[in-house]
Parts: C-alpha cells; sequence; structure tokens
C-alpha cells in the first residue's frame, strides 16, 4: 500500500513538474511585416475622396434628423449610435 501511495505521489509530482514546464516555454511572435504588403494590391482605379467616402447621403441625414433625434438628444451622439446599432430592426451596416 505504502508503494502506491509513493507511486502515486511521484508520478502526480512529475505531471505538475512537465506541466508547468510547458507554462515556462517562452513563443516568440510572428513579425507582422507581412501583412501590409503594399506590392501585392494593385493601385485603385479611382483616386479616392476620404470626405466624399465618409459623407451622409440624403437618406442618411433623414434618418439621423427623424428616427436618431430623440434618442441622439437622450444618449449622447455616441451612446445613441451604438444603441441604434445594437438594436434589432434599427440602424444597420452593410457593406458593398
Amino acid at each position: 500500500m505504502r508503494k502506491i501511495r509513493v507511486l502515486c505521489a511521484a508520478l502526480t509530482l512529475a505531471a505538475t513538474a512537465a506541466g508547468l514546464g510547458g507554462c515556462a516555454v517562452e513563443t516568440k511572435p510572428l513579425p507582422a511585416t507581412h501583412v501590409f504588403v503594399d506590392s501585392a494590391f494593385r493601385p485603385p482605379s479611382v483616386r479616392i475622396d476620404v470626405q466624399e467616402a465618409m459623407a451622409l447621403s440624403p437618406a442618411m441625414k433623414r434618418f439621423a434628423e427623424t428616427e436618431m433625434a430623440s434618442e441622439i438628444r437622450n444618449k449622447g451622439l455616441r451612446d445613441g449610435l451604438i444603441d441604434a446599432l445594437y438594436t434589432k430592426g434599427r440602424l444597420q451596416l452593410d457593406y458593398d
């Protein structure tokens, strides 16, 4: 019986040491330089105007002035927009 206890204790100690040894291994992060390779993309065919890309369409303005006005007034611009994004059937992001 004593031999079994000693064996179990030794196995437990060995397993714990092996487990902790695995935690001590330091992994090196991969360099992120390969992610942003501009040469992998063709140049844009049309110059993109940032102001135009972020401009509100008439429908967006109308929505903000009618549907969102009270929510923005009550919760502030940031929280009002966040609530509208996460409320089903309200503001939705659509990508081309």
